[in-house]
C-alpha cells in the first residue's frame, strides 16, 4: 500500500460491507465500525465509561445529514463529516445503524451491524 490507506482497505479491515455491495439506493451511507459481529468484553478493573466503541459512518457526497442509531437509540446527529461518536460498552447483543438525509429529502439507512459485549471471566 506504500503507507495509502484507502477507503476498500478500511472497510475490508472492519468486516463491513463495501459501497459497492448495496444497491444504487442505499450507497449513500455505510458503516465502517464497529465491526460486523465483533465481540467486546468488558472489564470489572477499567472504569465503565473509559470502555467504549467507536461508532463511524461514511456518506456520500449528496447527504446533508447523518443519525447514528444504537439499539433503537438515537447516539448523534450531524450536519457534516465526520460521522463519529463513542458509546459505552453496554452487555448484551447491539445493533448499530446510520439514517442519511440525501439531496431530494428522503432518509436512507445503512444495513443494521450486530455486535456483543461480554464480562471478562
Amino acid at each position: 500500500r506504500n503507507g495509502l490507506v484507502l477507503l476498500n482497505d478500511l472497510i475490508a479491515e472492519s468486516g463491513g460491507l463495501s459501497p459497492a455491495a448495496y444497491s444504487d439506493k442505499q450507497m449513500g451511507i455505510w458503516l465502517i465500525s464497529p465491526p460486523a459481529q465483533a465481540v467486546y468484553f468488558l472489564s470489572g478493573s477499567i472504569p465503565k465509561d473509559a470502555q467504549q466503541v467507536e461508532i463511524v459512518a461514511l456518506g456520500d457526497a449528496g447527504v446533508s445529514r447523518v443519525r447514528l442509531w444504537v439499539d433503537d437509540q438515537l447516539i448523534d446527529e450531524y450536519e457534516s463529516p465526520p460521522y463519529q461518536a463513542w458509546w459505552p460498552l453496554e452487555l448484551g447483543e447491539h445493533q448499530v445503524w446510520a439514517e442519511a438525509l440525501q439531496a431530494d429529502g428522503e432518509w436512507i439507512a445503512s444495513p443494521t451491524v450486530l455486535f456483543e459485549v461480554h464480562p471478562i471471566q
